[in-house]
This record gives structure tokens, sequence and C-alpha cells, in this order.
């Protein structure tokens, strides 16, 4: 198991935060456009 610097996995931290964010918002834009196409909630 390699030391890796804690600089670089902090990065590494944020941007799959950054990268889940987007999906989720992502999802719920594509969801919204399709509930109100459907008529739905």
């Amino acid at each position: 198991m390699k030391q890796e610097p804690v600089a670089a996995d902090a990065e590494g931290d944020l941007f799959r935060a950054d990268f889940d964010y987007s999906v989720v918002r992502g999802v719920e834009t594509v969801g919204g456009c399709v509930g109100a196409k459907q008529g739905g909630p």
C-alpha cells in the first residue's frame, strides 16, 4: 500500500465529491423533465 501525499488525496476527494454532485444534478434535471412530460409530480 503506497503512501500518497495528503494534498493529492484531498484533491481526489474534492474531485469525486464534485463529480457525484454533477451526476446527481444531472439526474434531477432529467427526472424533472421526464416527470413534467408525463404530468407526474
